[in-house]
């Protein structure tokens, strides 16, 4: 017998948890309260991408992101109705067109996956198609985004792009958990250049975004317009959990066998573990299909 065994109470005890932060920390130069962006990549960590969704939009989180074109479309087909960003890029003309015409937030964040918008809306030759897409900056992760020394071109070619409705502008930490926050305040200062460049062309940042799960306790000053919540929603955190989050589920296996194990003995495939000392250990038929 395998059990995973889910507590829908304490996912809105965590969402609660998570807004009720968010407004005591609400910074006094703005009106509004940032909004959560529900980030349920992995299948929901696990738990069932469509089911976690349905509960957030329950909850009033209407901004749902995802990592692949395969969960927005299981989202779809779920008939999910809110928001859908797909967090990374892309220029894959047949992934952007799917994304498109399924009205999912895109992320842009390179020249190419503009190119790639560009041949998509000049083959449609439909001026009344609208692209909803948010802004990656890379300010220092490396990965997806736009680097600083790269904004003005960007600002020209978005301009060319008059059908493309910008709704958001975002980064990301890669270094937020850690003591040491010199580079997490690199990386917002460079992010909020990055913005400014943006406005002083004119150009539509839409809401502006930073901070994952860990930024949102440890640097509360940087929430923005937006925040982005994802493992903090079940529980889990790098960060000390000081602001009462539970973690929302069980796991129960049955115990199939009982070994004795001598100090020195080896355990697993490769020798991963050795006894440091005499041991009983269980055995659990805890594989999920």
């Amino acid at each position: 017998m395998k059990v995973l065994e889910i507590s829908k109470e304490d996912l809105k005890h965590n969402i609660n948890k998570i807004k009720e932060y968010i407004i005591q920390n609400k910074r006094e130069d703005s009106e509004n309260i940032p909004k959560i962006i529900g980030v349920i990549k992995g299948n929901g960590y696990g738990l069932g991408i469509a089911k976690i969704a349905n509960i957030l939009i329950e909850n009033e989180i209407n901004i749902l992101a995802v990592s692949t074109l395969e969960e927005a479309m299981e989202l779809k087909k779920a008939e999910i109705e809110a928001d859908i960003l797909l967090l990374g890029g892309t220029a894959e003309k047949e992934e952007l067109t799917e994304l498109i015409e399924n009205n999912i937030i895109i992320t842009i964040s390179s020249f190419e996956d503009i190119d790639t918008i560009e041949k998509i809306y000049e083959e449609k030759n439909n001026t009344e198609l609208e692209i909803k897409a948010h802004i990656k900056i890379d300010t220092g992760f490396n990965r997806y985004g736009f680097k600083i020394e790269e904004i003005e071109r960007l600002c020209t070619r978005l301009k060319e792009l008059n059908y493309l409705k910008i709704e958001g502008t975002f980064s990301h930490f890669s270094y937020a958990y850690y003591k040491n926050n010199k580079f997490v305040n690199r990386q917002f200062r460079i992010f909020k250049e990055c913005i400014g460049i943006l406005k002083e062309n004119d150009i539509n940042t839409g809401l502006i975004h930073i901070c994952n799960t860990s930024a949102l306790i440890k640097y509360p000053d940087m929430h923005l317009d937006a925040v982005r919540i994802g493992s903090a929603l079940i529980g889990r955190m790098q960060v000390e959990n000081n602001i009462g989050l539970k973690k929302i589920g069980k796991f129960y296996a049955t115990i199939s066998e009982i070994k004795n194990i001598k100090k020195g003995e080896t355990i697993g495939y490769s020798n991963s573990e050795r006894a440091k000392k005499d041991l009983k250990v269980a055995i659990l038929q805890a594989r999920l299909y």
